[in-house]
């Protein structure tokens, strides 16, 4: 349900989610234009479509956006990390070919 996502947005809880749909959030996070008339909404919430309805209660979360961005984070970072510890690796191995044979030969 939105009221799930939305916990899990406030506690940084990425883990249900993955990198592919909180990427996905993040581009339809609400504009400015969007996020004012929603914060001028008076009627009644459940009367909004379901995706309105979760745009309504995200905005609700302080720094939405960057928890958003933390979490997406979070998933990527272990990808990441490893990408970057193979190519250090081969920069490792890289300079000490350099240093035992300096003139390439």
């Amino acid at each position: 349900t939105n009221q799930l996502i939305i916990n899990d947005i406030c506690h940084g809880n990425s883990r249900p989610y993955g990198a592919e749909p909180l990427r996905e959030l993040l581009k339809l996070l609400p504009e400015s234009e969007e996020v004012r008339k929603l914060r001028s909404y008076q009627d009644d919430v459940s009367k909004l479509s379901l995706a309105d309805c979760f745009m309504h209660l995200l905005i609700q979360v302080p720094s939405y956006s960057l928890r958003v961005q933390a979490m997406l984070l979070r998933e990527e970072f272990p990808v990441l990390s490893a990408t970057m510890r193979r190519d250090i690796t081969t920069l490792r191995a890289a300079a000490r070919g350099l240093t035992f044979h300096p003139s390439g030969c």
